[in-house]
């Protein structure tokens, strides 16, 4: 060990994004005795007051991000729950022999998600779909959910009911496209349930099953996740694993994090979504208090090329997929919510709160509130083991860290 705690001849990670996703991933790496430099086209404070290093730079210049890895000797290039960094991830990787979870094929794929519909048009969970451009005509049968094809974070997300209302969908979708295309997806009611993975050698050697609870009136804005899931039953599990796996075989995914949102929909469950990284909502949080799996920690251990066995062990339980054990206390995750111009308050005093695990407050006080999702933006969480959900999840007031 060098001086300062560092393993000697070995290069900082890398870290694309200065969301509070990515300044947990900070203090992973630290925790492996790597400096971090963060690299980002702003800063907000969780990432800001974590990373050793920050650098203003856009994230989509490939370019820029692979000279600067290559002239810090940087040993990982990493990025957690952002669908905009995983294409330069795996370039960069790529380009200087690095370690990568990612293949540049799986990233540009998942980046597109009417290009991973069409591959998984046969295979289990499918859904009916039709990629849509400026001036397309809806195609399928109404009700639909109308969406950009590359963008994350319920962003530009519609659910059309009337035909009338397609036209303005669509734009709205293609507002928040950087390609151009759109997807239009048959609509299935049902519960929403988040599904987590992490494959080794191709196989998952990890699923853990949420209720995602959304918001009343604020279609598909998530309000928190729940385990277990109430919603799913055994064979809902299982059905889960199956659908994920025909995913990730589908898409080429062998090593590292996955996560996917589905619907269990009356003819079974159903794939919304799939991305091979971990979520932006600090899942690895809820299930590393549920059952001693660190997701974070086992994703940046393998992007540094160290083992990731250590991180993966859990707490002697059947881990594909987790099955609740008896009478195993909730465990959730919920949001503080506020919309995008808000000036943030003050925080409201600690309150002593046995049940609480983790806080995070991603604003400070008079700051003001980014746009993401243009309805209800996340401005902190609280992660919960043992309380009563239901009061939980009404819970809307600011907390702190």
């Amino acid at each position: 060990m060098s001086p300062d705690g560092r393993r000697p001849g070995q290069g900082p990670v890398v870290i694309l994004g200065a969301a509070a996703q990515q300044a947990e991933a900070v203090v992973a790496a630290q925790a492996l005795s790597r400096e971090v430099h963060v690299l980002a086209a702003e800063f907000g404070g969780p990432a800001r007051d974590a990373a050793d290093v920050m650098v203003t730079m856009d994230l989509t210049d490939v370019d820029g991000v692979t000279d600067y890895a290559a002239r810090v000797g940087a040993a990982a290039i990493c990025s957690v729950g952002s669908d905009l960094a995983m294409p330069v991830v795996a370039e960069v990787c790529e380009r200087l022999g690095l370690p990568s979870l990612v293949s540049r094929r799986t990233a540009e794929l998942c980046h597109h998600k009417h290009l991973v519909r069409e591959l998984l048009v046969d295979a289990p969970g499918a859904v009916r779909h039709a990629a849509a451009s400026r001036g397309d005509d809806l195609t399928l049968p109404l009700p639909v959910i109308v969406k950009p094809a590359d963008a994350q974070g319920q962003r530009g997300l519609s659910q059309v009911t009337d035909a009338a209302d397609f036209s303005r969908a669509l734009d709205h979708a293609l507002t928040h496209s950087r390609t151009g295309r759109a997807i239009v997806e048959e609509y299935v009611p049902g519960p929403e349930i988040s599904v987590n993975g992490y494959l080794q050698d191709g196989r998952l050697v990890f699923i853990g099953v949420s209720d995602r609870v959304v918001w009343p009136g604020e279609f598909g804005l998530v309000r928190g996740h729940v385990h277990p899931a109430r919603s799913a039953t055994a064979a809902d599990l299982e059905a889960a694993v199956d659908v994920l796996d025909h995913a990730c075989r589908a898409i080429g995914l062998r090593r590292g994090p996955v996560y996917a949102q589905m619907i269990i929909g009356p003819a079974g469950v159903r794939l919304v979504e799939v991305s091979p990284r971990l979520d932006g909502c600090h899942l690895w949080r809820l299930w590393h208090a549920a059952t001693g799996v660190d997701l974070l920690q086992a994703a940046l251990s393998a992007a540094c090329g160290e083992p990731e066995d250590a991180a993966l062990a859990g707490w002697g339980r059947t881990l594909v997929p987790v099955h609740p054990l008896g009478e195993e206390p909730t465990t959730s995750i919920t949001f503080d919510c506020l919309p995008p111009g808000t000036v943030m308050p003050a925080p409201d005093p600690p309150r002593a709160d046995p049940a609480v695990v983790a806080r995070m407050r991603y604003y400070a006080r008079g700051s003001v509130v980014r746009a993401v999702n243009g309805r209800l933006e996340k401005v902190g969480y609280t992660l919960r083991r043992g309380a009563d959900v239901q009061a939980a999840s009404r819970e809307r007031e600011v907390t702190i860290p």
